[in-house]
């Protein structure tokens, strides 16, 4: 009798065992129908501008997201915004299951920061509707864009170079004289 009882609570404790695993698991993948995030985070300097003493500079930002779930996602809005300024630029869109999207800020040359330099830009991304807002379908992260690469200082790129083998060849011409 004490067999069958043993036998009988250990089959109820594997089968309560295996069905706990397949019902998390059930439950795991409901909630991973969305699974929306950021692979990719570009940049590139459009234009600059002077106005007064102050530069402005126009870009073209591209923010690719990526479904990794198995179901189209919702309406996803992706907001950037430089850190100087708060100023939010929206774009939205829908991704296929598997499928990546670009959303591109910048196009029609309205996106700009004041001032050369680096500048943080944030973005984030969320279903529109916000109550359906999961961490699967929303994130954020910041893309540093910098203007250095567009400063013009008037100065002869190789020109160091030249005044360095100048330099040796004076202090070879030099040091052969006094050993003579």
């Amino acid at each position: 009798m004490k067999s069958k009882v043993l036998q009988f609570m250990s089959i109820s404790i594997l089968l309560l065992g295996f069905s706990s695993i397949i019902l998390f698991e059930g439950c795991d993948a409901e909630d991973e129908n969305y699974g929306i995030s950021i692979v990719n985070k570009s940049y590139e300097v459009v234009k600059t501008e002077k106005l007064g003493t102050q530069t402005i500079v126009y870009f073209k930002i591209n923010i690719i997201l990526h479904n990794s779930g198995s179901n189209t996602s919702e309406d996803i809005t992706v907001s950037i915004w430089d850190e100087n300024d708060g100023l939010k630029t929206l774009r939205n869109g829908t991704i296929s299951p598997g499928k990546s999207l670009p959303f591109v800020f910048g196009e029609n040359d309205d996106w700009m920061v004041v001032g050369l330099g680096e500048h943080n830009v944030n973005i984030a991304f969320s279903p529109t509707n916000e109550s359906r807002k999961t961490q699967y379908n929303s994130g954020s992260a910041t893309l540093v864009i910098s203007t250095y690469d567009i400063i013009n200082d008037n100065s002869s790129p190789g020109f160091e170079i030249i005044l360095v083998v100048i330099a040796i060849a004076t202090l070879t011409f030099y040091k052969r004289k006094d050993n003579r």
